[in-house]
């Protein structure tokens, strides 16, 4: 009853669970990068070891359209509407005839918005569905990426070989409420919530 009685900032939903089918642009990026080849020879002038580092920065500009928080299955198919800017580094080694490896890693932070109302939870063991929203100022949280590639091509006749490891990890977002009962939602919870961590292995 408290949660309803005066509350302007709060709604019960009326959530669309419909499946979702929806076609449209995804974000716009517009990358700036610095890419050299170095190549080392051997006492006798062979060619042993081509050196490729690599800089870069991207500006991810939001085109697409951000999730719908009234549709159960709506994605977005960028960055939520927020901007983004991005730093990438990787250093290369090509050694002709045997393998290629490369090392890098990136960084991506965002900015800040009001995005309106959105469900927030009320109870601590909550999840996924919550009942009620409140307006919400929101900045995703930095997203850090290392990574390591190794491929061998006819390292055996008609056979290649690849291999690759991505770290990825989503600091939480940051999160802050405003309307009259701000202070009956979980905001740690919910920030808490949007941290995440993957591993991929691809080979």
């Amino acid at each position: 009853d408290d949660l309803v009685t005066g509350v302007q900032t709060c709604a019960l939903p009326i959530l669309d669970l419909s499946t979702q089918d929806e076609r449209d642009f995804e974000d716009c990026s517009v990358e700036a990068f610095w890419r050299a080849q170095f190549k080392m020879k051997d006492a006798e002038g062979d060619h042993v070891l081509t050196f490729m580092p690599y800089l870069g920065a991207v500006v991810t500009i939001p085109v697409a359209p951000a999730r719908d928080s009234s549709k159960l299955f709506s994605i977005s198919l960028g960055n939520d509407g927020f901007y983004g800017i991005t730093a990438q580094g990787e250093l290369g080694f090509d050694f002709p005839g045997m393998i290629m490896f490369s090392i890098g890693a990136s960084a991506t932070f965002y900015d800040d918005q009001d995005i309106g109302l959105q469900h927030m939870p009320t109870f601590e063991y909550q999840s996924s569905l919550y009942p009620w929203k409140v307006s919400v100022t929101r900045r995703p949280g930095n997203q850090w990426r290392g990574y390591v590639t190794m491929r061998a091509n006819h390292f055996i006749d008609y056979l290649n070989g690849y291999f690759s490891y991505q770290y990825i990890a989503n600091e939480k977002d940051t999160l802050t409420l405003s309307g009259t009962n701000k202070e009956l939602f979980l905001t740690e919870k919910a920030q808490k919530d949007s941290q995440q961590y993957a591993q991929v292995i691809q080979a």
